[in-house]
């Protein structure tokens, strides 16, 4: 049963697409996404997909509507423009699914992708699962979708940590048990982080802090589109709120905390300003003194942040280039001994376990 719909069966999947004004990314995704739930056994009973449209003024409802004359996907209009973080918010709450999968609408899902995932939620306890997603330049139309090999791996909660890291905000990459985070925080507020753009995080970070059974996917399924984000202050989100939201969630996880911290650190802040320098990833405004401050409180003590992070900020072209050139070697020393401490914690368990039994 749905916990938040106790009167209805819960589906074991929700697909839920927030959109707002894009149908012609909207066409190509919910094309990819119906085909596929026609080729799970069952697909229609076991699967609820869900568009939830934010007001759109284009003809996003005509798209829609276009797919229920062969398809039971499941139309939400909101009332008024809820934003985007309130749109995705909504998502989850009307979601019927014992598990979640919020699905971007500018993003393609391979094929036959949603069929093996589908196997594993029918036959494994899960609580989080991690899509790995291919980011190219284009329009959806031009993105290939044929099948790859892929594996879903179980993982510590330590490895999905390192491997998920930051990219946990991705909408399209994350799957997540609705029903036990429901069971988890009884009365739960979707809210708690609204206005910071990973209102998403208080039931990722939950499972992930308190679940059991995480999964990775071994290839890139999802392929989306870079270069078209933007709309919100990036180094306060990932400077400042990403910090707080894992303080506040993880605080008895300390390991897994740290892991999520000193990626972004060392993975995703120098990507995401070399990038910015370069006027190459969307909508974001730079400003290198206000960029400085805004990382300034999370890893200001941080060796990384003052001789890599400051000089690749304020350097010149020549210089920055250095900086970041230098970011990817020490993040690639980082990930693989961090990998290897986290698979030798896992493998000390594993053998003290055994040693009870």
């Amino acid at each position: 049963m749905n916990p938040l719909h106790p009167s209805q069966p819960a589906p074991l999947l929700t697909i839920a697409v927030p959109t707002y004004n894009r149908s012609a990314s909207l066409r190509r995704s919910l094309g990819a996404l119906v085909s596929q739930i026609a080729e799970v056994p069952d697909g229609w009973k076991i699967i609820e997909l869900m568009v939830s449209d934010n007001c759109s003024t284009d003809d996003t409802p005509e798209v829609i509507e276009s797919f229920k004359i062969e398809a039971p996907l499941l139309h939400r209009r909101n009332a008024q423009n809820l934003g985007m973080e309130g749109n995705l918010i909504a998502c989850f709450e009307h979601a019927r699914g014992i598990h979640v999968w919020t699905f971007s609408d500018d993003d393609l899902l391979i094929d036959g992708a949603l069929a093996r995932i589908m196997q594993l939620l029918a036959t494994r306890p899960v609580d989080l699962i991690y899509l790995p997603a291919q980011y190219l330049y284009g329009e959806l139309d031009t993105f290939p979708s044929k099948a790859v090999d892929f594996r879903l791996s179980a993982v510590s909660d330590e490895e999905f940590a390192l491997r998920a890291n930051g990219v946990l905000s991705f909408l399209s990459s994350v799957i997540v048990n609705k029903q036990r985070y429901i069971a988890l925080r009884q009365s739960p507020d979707l809210r708690r982080y609204q206005g910071t753009f990973l209102a998403h995080y208080a039931w990722i970070y939950t499972l992930l802090a308190y679940g059991q059974s995480f999964y990775i996917c071994t290839r890139p399924v999802i392929c989306a589109r870079t270069g078209a984000t933007g709309g919100y202050d990036l180094f306060s989100v990932f400077g400042e709120h990403y910090v707080r939201i894992g303080k506040e969630t993880l605080a008895h996880k300390p390991r897994i905390r740290r892991i999520l911290e000193q990626a972004m650190l060392y993975i995703h802040i120098p990507g995401f300003i070399a990038r910015c320098r370069e006027n190459s990833f969307g909508k974001f405004q730079y400003a290198p003194e206000r960029v400085a401050r805004q990382i300034l409180d999370s890893y200001g003590s941080s060796a990384f942040y003052c001789l890599v992070i400051r000089t690749q900020i304020f350097a010149g072209n020549a210089g920055s280039a250095r900086a970041f050139r230098a970011s990817r070697m020490l993040a690639t020393i980082w990930s693989l001994s961090t990998r290897l401490l986290c698979r030798t914690r896992t493998a000390v368990r594993l053998t003290a376990m055994k040693g009870k039994t």
